[in-house]
Formats: structure tokens, C-alpha cells, sequence
């Protein structure tokens, strides 16, 4: 009896470790992206503008839309802020030009950042947003009527 108390007792620890590992902080990663022309028209960095802020008014997260500030608009950068439900926000730099662009995290709030060794890490979801981000400038591309 004493062995199966003790063999129930570590499977419910293995499992609440299982559980509380899914919320561990990821590493952060900045992506830079090509975007080349698809049509062989000239794209400018201003499409490309474009298509990161139609990307940006559109995220989302599952069902819940993240709604997003431009808190600065400069020639080739962005500097977007997202809200998730007035809980969670993220601050991000878009650095662009006509075929590029690359994505930089600025900070956070209530999104468990954190440093470890020279490591950035954030909540596991800001990936998945990010990823999201870029995503939604592909299809803003693939929509424009330059394109």
C-alpha cells in the first residue's frame, strides 16, 4: 500500500511539473524577414509599411483581437504596442525597407520576461503572436492590389 501511496505521489508531482512547464518563458527570437517583390512590379518601403500595419490592426489572439498602437511611425520604423484583454502587453520595433524587414522586442508587461544568462525569455505566447505578425504581412502582400 505504501509503495502505490508513494507511485500515485510522484505521478501527481510528474504531472503538475508537466502542467507548469507548458508556462515556462521561451527564448525570445527576433526574426528578420525577406519580402521580395511577387510580381516583379517595384515594391516600395512603403508598401511594405503597409502591409506590416494591416497586419498589425488584424492580430489576434485565438478569437481575441489584440488591438495595436503605433507609438512612433518613422521612415524604415515602426514602434507597435499590443494589448491583450488590458492584461498583457508587448512592445515591439519594426525596422523595414522595400524587401526586408526585421521584427525587435522593446518590452513588456505581465508577459514573465525575463533575463537568464544573456538568454531573453518571454511568455510561451509571444512567439505564437509574433509568428502570427508575420504571417499577416504575408497574406497583407499577397492581397495588395500591387501585387
Amino acid at each position: 500500500m505504501k509503495h502505490i501511496v508513494l507511485l500515485v505521489g510522484l505521478l501527481i508531482a510528474l504531472a503538475q511539473s508537466l502542467v507548469f512547464a507548458g508556462g515556462m518563458p521561451v527564448p525570445i527570437v527576433d526574426p528578420s524577414v525577406s519580402l521580395p517583390s511577387l510580381t516583379g512590379k517595384t515594391q516600395t518601403a512603403q508598401d511594405v509599411r503597409a502591409y506590416i500595419l494591416a497586419s498589425g490592426a488584424t492580430l489576434k489572439s485565438g478569437t481575441i483581437a489584440m488591438p495595436m498602437v503605433v507609438d512612433s511611425d518613422e521612415p524604415g520604423l515602426l514602434k507597435l504596442t499590443f494589448n491583450k484583454q488590458n492584461k498583457h502587453f508587448f512592445t515591439i520595433t519594426v525596422n523595414y525597407d522595400a524587401s526586408s524587414y526585421q521584427i525587435k522586442y522593446v518590452q513588456s508587461e505581465n508577459l514573465d520576461y525575463r533575463d537568464e544568462d544573456g538568454v531573453r525569455k518571454i511568455h510561451r505566447n509571444y512567439p505564437i503572436w509574433i509568428q502570427s505578425l508575420v504571417n499577416g504581412i504575408a497574406a497583407a502582400q499577397l492581397a495588395s492590389p500591387s501585387n
